[in-house]
């Protein structure tokens, strides 16, 4: 009999795992720029956090005054 297509048999195989690949390259791209934009919001966030628990760490340790005189500056 004549050729026949299998339903399960790709015309270009090539094709469809460029196409994969692609579609994995978008992902990843995609999922660099959430987790970078999420960096770029969460990092200040993060530091303002830990400096402030820093300095209620430092009050709570050495009370209201600090031991070190607060207008001496190591950086002149």
């Amino acid at each position: 009999m004549f050729f026949t297509l299998q339903k399960d048999r790709s015309v270009f195989p090539r094709r469809k795992k460029a196409q994969t690949a692609i579609e994995y390259l978008l992902v990843l791209g995609v999922v660099t720029a959430v987790t970078l934009v999420g960096f770029r919001l969460y990092v200040p966030l993060a530091r303002d956090d830990a400096n402030r628990y820093y300095l209620s760490l430092l009050r709570g340790v050495y009370g209201n005054s600090p031991p070190w005189d607060p207008s001496f500056n190591a950086y002149p």
